[in-house]
Order: structure tokens, then sequence, then C-alpha cells
């Protein structure tokens, strides 16, 4: 019977990862091993962990190594290379999915064999999760046989804990450390890339708890480095690629210019010129950046002002 293995990091809250992890041993598939990578928590905290996980079966709890870069990336790398199972599952420690998750995507595998993912929807969560907030994505999944132009555009996303992936189709794709945001997105886009064919549920199988503590809810300025960088990594993949660089390039332009701006209003002079730099922009280009890092940065608009041609 074909194991999945779920990885969860962890880093203090365990007021939270006690339902995530009930909701996996809820699943009406019952094949599972689950792996909590706790990325050195206090103390005090860490024994709470141990006590919450202690006589449940199917839990490995390990300590992310003090080499390792710190963050969530970095303990679902950890977590992959210790994983068993056919099919792996990230999951943050604040979510839930839904008994039928797995059940329901090892379907669509067992009727696709060629698939190497299969992702669901979400539905945001406040407090309870008879506290429903608004859907992560309201159109189906089926509006695109291009799952990378869809994600990529933002007509069709998902959230980490969304995917059930086939472990052989990772390769050496993994997650990278240190990207404060942008993480599960340039990981997916990653997968693409490299030829994953992708596969969907139309139904909500996860639910994402929405609280203070979200890296959403961090300040737009620690997370635009991530945000920006994880862009030009993907224009330099798409690139060196196959791919018909147009299809994609155009929205991937389009967010760094937004990025740019929000750069430039909150006086962040070397975030901005140094993406700038990345492009090979002509005098007259330069110039236009620089009038326009002035603009917004003084007078907070100029929302149509474009740094970055996109054509």
């Amino acid at each position: 019977m074909t194991l999945v293995s779920f990885i969860i990091p962890h880093y203090n809250s365990v007021q939270y990862i006690n339902e995530t992890i009930s909701s996996i041993e809820s699943q009406t598939y019952k094949n599972f091993e689950i792996i909590v990578v706790d990325d050195n928590s206090s103390e005090e905290v860490f024994k709470e962990l141990k006590n919450i996980i202690n006589g449940r079966e199917k839990i490995s709890l390990y300590s992310l190594p003090k080499q390792f870069v710190k963050g969530a990336n970095s303990c679902r790398n950890f977590g992959l290379l210790h994983s068993k199972g056919d099919f792996v599952n990230f999951i943050d420690s604040d979510d839930i999915i839904l008994p039928t998750k797995i059940e329901a995507q090892l379907k669509v595998f067992t009727n696709n064999p060629d698939l190497g993912m299969v992702v669901c929807k979400t539905q945001y969560f406040a407090d309870s999760t008879s506290n429903k907030l608004e859907l992560l994505q309201e159109q189906d999944f089926s509006i695109s046989d291009d799952f990378l132009e869809a994600y990529i555009s933002k007509k069709s996303i998902w959230c980490t804990n969304s995917a059930l992936i086939r472990k052989s189709k990772l390769g050496t794709i993994s997650f990278h450390p240190g990207f404060l945001d942008a993480h599960e997105w340039l990981f997916y886009i990653e997968l693409m890339i490299a030829g994953i064919n992708v596969g969907f549920v139309n139904d909500v199988l996860v639910l994402k708890r929405k609280h203070s503590g979200s890296i959403g809810n961090s300040s737009l300025s620690k997370k635009l480095p991530s945000l920006i960088e994880s862009r030009l990594l993907v224009i330099d993949f798409i690139n060196s690629s196959p791919l018909d660089s147009s299809i994609y390039i155009k929205f991937l332009i389009d967010d760094i210019n937004s990025f740019l701006k929000s750069s430039a209003k909150r006086n962040m002079y070397s975030l901005y010129f140094s993406t700038i730099s990345k492009f090979n922009l002509s005098v007259v280009g330069k110039i236009r950046c620089f009038i326009n890092y002035t603009v917004h940065s003084t007078t907070k608009k100029g929302d149509s002002l474009i740094s970055i041609p996109n054509n």
C-alpha cells in the first residue's frame, strides 16, 4: 500500500500543531507517516511539543541541525531527506487538512499515472474551523491546461499544504533556504518548469489559518527581497529552459515592477537599484528608473510609472 509522508516544519507553535496532527490522523487514507522538524524552538516549547507527540503512532520528531539555515524551508528539506513515502505532502504547523484529502488525490493519481502532483482548493479560516473565510482560489483549476502559465498569472494558485507530490518526480528540486516569502511559489514553479504534470481536485480539502503570527502578516518591507529574488530566479530558469519564455515573462516583469514601486515608496534604495541592475537597461532606461524612484519615494504616488519595460 502506497505510503504518504507528511512533513511539518515547527517553530514555537505548539498552540496549533496538535490540531494539525489530528487532522492528518483523521484521514480516511491510513498508510502515512508524519515527520515534524523543529526549528530550534525554546526549550520549554520543545518539551511541550514532545509531550504532544509522545505515544502517537507514525510520528517522528527531529530538531533541525544547527548547520542548516534557519527557517521553514530548511525544515521541509530536512524532513524530505528522512521521508520514506512514495508521496509527500508539506503541511504548515497551524493549518488543517480535511479527512478525504489524500484519498481523493491518490484516486486522481491512480486514474492518471503520468501525473507528478495533484493539487486542491484551500479555504482560509480564523480562530476555529467553523469560522471559515474566503477561498484562496475561486475559479476551478480546469480553466487552463497550462498550469505554469495559470500559476504565474495567478489564475490558478495553491498553497504549500494543497499539493500531494510523487516523490520520485522531485529530482533535485527543493525549497530555497532563507526565503521569508515566495518559497512555495518558487518551489512549485521550478517543478513545473522541470516538466512535472499537474492534476487537480476541484474541492476544498485544506483549511489555512489566518492569525497575527502568519508569514502573510509579516510586513511587506521584510518580504520584498524574497518576492523580487524569486521572480528573478524564475526568469533565469525559464530563459534556460526550452519553454517559450514570451508566454510567462510578462507576468513576472509585471510583478517585479509592482514590487519596485513598493520598495521605492518604503525608501528601500539598495533593493530597488540592485534589482534594476539585473536588467540590461539603456542609459535612458536607467534615468527613467531614477526618476521613478524619486517620484515614488518622495510623493508615495506614481502607480502608473513603469521601471522595467515589458515587451
